[in-house]
């Protein structure tokens, strides 16, 4: 193929002090390039040369180019781009080229010579053969095959002139030693980078030839000197681009408005230049390319053979550096409605064989994590994001049960697929009362996580998401939302690209072929394309449980301060003595959902007995979570299952039948409110937090003596055994702790409401502190049972409440 002439290099506006006309900008003629772009008939003929007929259908990813940085650094290695991050250019490349090019990192390198750091970049200047030099022996062979973009950190020298670079040596002319170099100036506009990297593909200003710019278009040629030319013959030779002319002023704010021109075409016709084109002069207006200016990009790309290194890119060049995982509460109601971030994920990358000696990656601030943590020698991977990286409890509480009750109810249902497999908390593939149970057994504490998958977080992979027939199931008719649309992410099918067979939202689906789940990890061959698109490294992260989207993404859980009792009892209390204290709500506000969580002194303290306030619809049983007896920690919840709301003022949630231990001089000094326990938090019936509602503990019954004589008949004496039962409510076993003041034969029971015995211990145990436990009660029905403890003929009785 004949050699043409073609060096795109560009002094850019940004570059220049540009003064601003009447709330506009103009752009000056004296604004030239180094060198003229290249000819129209120097581009036709290049393309004619390339096989003819070849079609490019649009693909349903883009084609993966991979960058090399090279930071020109002073010897002392300082430069301007000192905190540069070359990965923050990719993205809004990527925005720029989107559906065309993705571009990805394959290497950065450090030169630290001063004789780069203000260098001359005239192709033919000594700085530059030096560099291409200094490049060679390096010895990296990948850079060839990516666009070579160097990062300059200080002005360089043009024609000798001392400029902010931003300038581009094209593929077509200089092949291997063709390069972008972008200057300080330009470090954070991404519009000059997309720019050069336009002219790096073969295209030339839109202003180009301006002595013969005509504003006309292919079905209109013009007649000069009695020869018709078209579009394809003058200006920069795309017919989609109108004449574009320098001298225009524009407002940055009004982009879509057309420029302003003093002049007109030689044929006296007023200019009308597009401000959006990336491939002109009008910054802060330029974001995209025109459709022909694509396809040249395409066509140099797939069939030139100066193009055929970045095209034929090895794979550790294509991979991506990173994958991403993210939130999205789109069209989630309130104020988290957006994508965003989640850091601090563990993510593991591993061939079919493990071979990757455990190495997890944690995601970054940007929910970033590397693809590569450890050399692998087979091209298969697994990626699996972490389940369980921050709490159960993260983001969800009380008003998570509300939503899920509105979504069942039917008044307001999920119209987000990742709220409803957020709500999924028992993950059977479908959202039931069951669900609410679950979580609200985590949230009180009665299981440490969400059973019986023991999952906290789930991924969707975005391979699976950015698939149209899998995105077609997954979120519905997008473009036919309307109320009534029920969303069914459980039933999309997903058909691996990789591993050939389909998947489906649960693994154990029965009766379904091939049933692996497409939830929670990805199955990838790097040999294979698909695998250069970040998006197979991606994944939307949800917290079980958490369907308003108000858990914590940025590594770390923020705790509101803890709140204080409005009302504290002020009570001395001896030993062994008995009381029962009340939670009341003070505010007139209608209430339709609550939790709170009270740490007391467990050493000076033991529950003997939790009751219902005024009513059930106040408080039940099942509503009360006695967590970690020995820390003294207890939590209470309660929400309006038919979504109304009550008043609340002066009434009893619950009450507490408390035993003292120890000498206590003030009862009201041993208990508090604790948001680490459980969080605080009043809903009304639209679900908006009520911040007026305050809580009183108040001694509701007298003090009385445990055990003490009552008409002479004997009683266990407690103060020698100090019995303790618990958890209170018991759920599938119950521990007894007790005192012997010497070795004795003791005979625990448990009885029904009917006085049928359940289960019984009796064993001889010795003197001082035992522990006791009856198990395999989980089976037994929910309801009020008894115990007794007898001792050499000495009886105690108590009730106690299994879940």
């Amino acid at each position: 193929m004949k050699k043409h002439l073609f060096l795109a290099r560009c002094i850019l506006w940004a570059t220049l002090s540009l003064p601003l006309i009447t709330g506009g900008r103009l752009l000056s003629q004296n604004v030239e390039c180094g060198t003229p772009d290249i000819s129209i008939s120097q581009l036709h003929a290049i393309l004619e040369q390339l096989p003819q007929g070849a079609s490019f259908n649009p693909q349903s990813s883009p084609w993966t180019v991979p960058i090399w940085f090279y930071h020109l650094r002073r010897s002392d290695g300082s430069s301007a781009y000192q905190n540069f991050d070359p990965e923050s250019a990719i993205s809004p490349l990527n925005q720029y080229f989107g559906g065309l090019f993705e571009f990805s990192i394959c290497g950065t390198t450090n030169i630290d010579d001063d004789q780069f750091a203000v260098m001359d970049l005239s192709a033919n200047s000594p700085d530059f053969a030096d560099l291409v030099a200094t490049i060679d022996l390096l010895n990296q062979p990948a850079s060839e095959s990516c666009v070579r973009v160097f990062l300059t950190g200080e002005p360089g020298i043009i024609a000798g002139t001392l400029f902010p670079v931003g300038y581009a040596l094209d593929r077509l002319q200089f092949n291997e030693n063709a390069g972008i170099f972008v200057g300080i100036t330009d470090q954070d506009n991404f519009e000059v980078w997309a720019h050069e990297i336009g002219h790096y593909f073969g295209l030339p200003h839109t202003f180009a030839d301006p002595t013969n710019q005509y504003v006309h278009d292919v079905n209109t040629p013009v007649i000069i000197g009695g020869v018709q030319y078209s579009c394809f013959q003058t200006g920069d030779g795309f017919c989609d681009t109108p004449a574009d002319i320098i001298d225009c002023t524009y407002s940055q704010l009004n982009c879509s408005a057309t420029p302003v021109c003093s002049t007109t075409d030689p044929l006296g016709i007023p200019y009308a230049p597009d401000p959006t084109l990336l491939m002109s002069y009008y910054g802060g207006c330029r974001n995209r390319f025109s459709n022909e200016q694509r396809q040249v990009m395409r066509t140099l790309y797939l069939l030139h053979p100066n193009y055929a290194a970045i095209l034929n890119a090895p794979n550790e060049c294509l991979i991506p550096n990173f994958g991403i995982i993210e939130r999205n509460c789109v069209d989630v109601q309130g104020p988290a409605a957006d994508v965003s971030p989640i850091a601090a994920v563990p993510v593991e990358v591993r061939d079919v064989n493990n071979a990757c000696n455990g190495q997890n990656n944690l995601t970054d601030a940007e929910g970033k994590y590397v693809t590569e943590p450890c050399l692998l020698t087979s091209p298969l991977r697994k990626v699996l994001p972490g389940l369980n990286h921050s709490t159960p409890l993260n983001g969800v509480d009380v008003a998570d049960l509300v939503v899920i009750n509105a979504h069942l109810l039917g008044p307001f249902p999920f119209q987000n697929p990742f709220q409803m497999i957020a709500a999924d908390a028992n993950n059977s593939g479908t959202i039931t009362s069951f669900d609410i149970v679950t979580i609200r057994r985590v949230i009180l504490g009665a299981d440490p996580n969400f059973m019986p998958e023991q999952k906290s977080w789930r991924y969707v992979p975005k391979l699976c998401t950015e698939t149209q027939s899998f995105h077609e199931q997954f979120w519905g008719d997008v473009d036919l939302i309307m109320p009534g649309l029920q969303l069914n992410p459980f039933i999309a099918v997903f058909t691996d690209p990789f591993q050939g067979f389909t998947r489906h939202y649960k693994s154990a689906t029965p009766n379904l072929p091939n049933n692996d789940s497409w939830m929670d990890h990805v199955s990838l061959n790097t040999d294979e394309a698909a695998t250069h698109n970040q998006a197979a490294w991606s994944f939307t992260g949800i917290k079980v449980g958490d369907v308003n989207c108000t858990a914590d993404v940025d590594g770390f859980q923020s705790e509101d301060p803890d709140g204080a009792f409005t009302t504290l009892p002020h009570l001395p209390v001896l030993p062994n003595q008995i009381f029962t204290l009340q939670v009341k709500a003070v505010g007139s506000t209608p209430i339709a959902a609550w939790q709170f969580g009270i740490d007391f002194a467990h050493e000076a303290l033991q529950v003997m007995e939790v009751q219902p306030g005024n009513s059930n619809e106040v408080f039940s049983l099942d509503n009360f979570g006695l967590t970690r007896l020995s820390e003294g920690e207890f939590r209470a919840l309660n929400f309006a299952e038919n979504g109304l709301a009550q008043n609340l003022n002066n009434k009893t949630l619950f009450k507490l039948k408390m035993k003292a231990l120890q000498p206590i001089s003030d009862i009201g000094q041993h208990f508090q409110l604790k948001n680490s326990v459980l969080p605080e938090l009043f809903l009304s019936a639209s679900g908006a937090e009520v911040e007026t509602i305050g809580l009183q503990l108040e001694v509701s019954a007298g003090l009385g003596m445990a055990g003490g004589n009552t008409g002479g008949a004997a009683h266990l004496n407690t103060d020698a055994y100090q019995i303790a039962v618990y958890p209170v409510p018991f759920t599938s076993d119950i521990s007894i702790d007790f005192f012997l003041p010497e070795e004795k034969q003791v005979h625990f029971s448990i009885f029904d409401a009917y006085g049928r015995t359940i289960t019984e211990l009796r064993k001889v145990f010795p003197k001082g502190v035992n522990t006791a436990q009856l198990d395999d009660l989980a089976s037994c029905p929910s309801g009020i049972y008894w115990y007794s403890f007898v001792a050499e003929g000495q009886k105690h009785f108590g009730r106690i409440v299994k879940k």
